[in-house]
């Protein structure tokens, strides 16, 4: 899930990625912080990768689930985003939207 300025649709130059191994995060990390990328100036900027606090996929759609972003008003590529093998499968409503589901009953 890479987070959006909404306004611009431009990214908020983060993104978090759920690794099924610690020998796939570690290869990751290791592939990511020798890549540069152009940022918002057009200036070429070092990649930065850090551990999250939150580890663990359940624990990541936990959070994910009720960002912002993840709405019908939003376009469907700056929503979060859930893969299984490769493959989008559908991100779990918001609990806010739920619950208001729930009263309007």
């Amino acid at each position: 899930f890479m987070p959006s300025i909404s306004a611009t649709a431009s990214g908020s130059r983060f993104a978090v990625v759920n690794c099924t191994s610690n020998d796939h995060a570690e290869t990751l990390v290791e592939k990511l912080r020798t890549r540069t990328f152009r940022g918002i100036d057009g200036c070429r900027q070092q990649c930065e990768v850090s551990w999250a606090s939150v580890q663990g996929l359940d624990e990541m759609v936990e959070i994910c689930r009720d960002a912002p972003e993840n709405n019908e008003e939003t376009l469907e590529q700056l929503r979060p985003q859930l893969f299984s093998k490769g493959w989008p499968v559908s991100m779990p409503r918001s609990r806010a939207k739920v619950a208001l589901a729930a009263l309007a009953c």
